[in-house]
């Protein structure tokens, strides 16, 4: 997967064009809101001439994250066939805080955004797909798969969240797997990695994402099994910083642990999964 690096003013011009489009979708972006917030701190980024302070620079790693995740969304499952009821989760997505350690017990707005950044992600790979419970259905080689997509808090209620989550693919009797946000677990206060060299950079986030996917696929096989759930997708989004460049990016990646061997019928979906996440991405 290829780092987001780009530059203030394009990131702008995208920001200004993904609000019209959103607007022709009946989705207005009111200006006191996050994503109203994002543009007006875009607009002070392309002012600037210096290099950033550390409040800046995690602002705009922030919404450097954020922008591009609604833009994602919007284009991924507003094509045609648009996915029936993206206009109105989106809308859901329009609140929340400047930063999501902020968010609080208010976590509505960004638990949809993933859950629809999970199927924009999915669609980005080929998979048709629905936004229906356990949240996100798709279809795959073994049939209808039941995604639950789920933004735990914090290490500590790691295991109630996988639970919920195996309860939701449960009830719905189809095969299912869990996605989860790990990004709290890695970068739990939105700090960034600065360095000099961003591929060394690169590598050490991809080789965490891993360790943490596996962390998580341990926990869900203990304490959901697999009777209903085959698989545990990770998405991991860490902000970089090169002074040297003055360039911020991130890094994104989306490992997927299978939870049942080769002779599980299910199995064939989750490797296809991996392998098709890792080509569009």
């Amino acid at each position: 997967m290829k780092p987001m690096v780009t530059t203030f003013p394009d990131l702008l011009e995208r920001v200004n064009l993904l609000i019209r489009e959103l607007g022709e979708a009946d989705l207005s972006i009111n200006p006191t809101s996050r994503f109203g917030a994002y543009q007006l701190e875009l607009a002070k980024a392309v002012r600037s001439r210096s290099a950033p302070n550390a409040n800046q620079l995690k602002r705009w790693h922030r919404l450097l994250i954020e922008v591009n995740d609604l833009s994602m969304i919007q284009h991924e499952l507003s094509r045609p066939p648009a996915v029936f009821g993206w206009e109105r989760r989106t809308r859901e997505v329009l609140s929340g805080s400047f930063f999501r350690s902020s968010d609080g017990k208010n976590t509505h707005a960004r638990n949809t955004q993933f859950e629809l950044v999970v199927a924009a992600a999915l669609r980005s790979a080929g998979y048709e797909l629905e936004l229906e419970e356990p949240d996100i259905v798709v279809e795959m080689a073994v049939g209808q798969v039941g995604i639950a997509a789920k933004r735990p808090a914090s290490q500590r209620n790691l295991t109630k969240t996988i639970r919920d989550a195996g309860r939701q693919i449960a009830a719905q009797n189809k095969p299912g797997i869990i996605a989860l946000d790990a990004t709290v677990l890695v970068a739990p206060d939105d700090g960034e990695i600065t360095t000099d060299d961003f591929a060394a950079s690169e590598s050490r986030v991809a080789v965490h994402a891993i360790a943490v996917a596996k962390h998580l696929a341990a926990i869900a096989g203990l304490r959901v099994g697999t009777e209903h759930v085959f698989g545990l997708l990770a998405r991991v989004c860490v902000p970089t910083w090169e002074p040297h460049l003055l360039r911020l990016s991130y890094v994104e990646r989306w490992p997927i642990v299978c939870l049942v061997n080769e002779s599980d019928t299910r199995f064939r979906s989750c490797f296809d999964l991996a392998t098709s996440l890792q080509n569009a991405r």
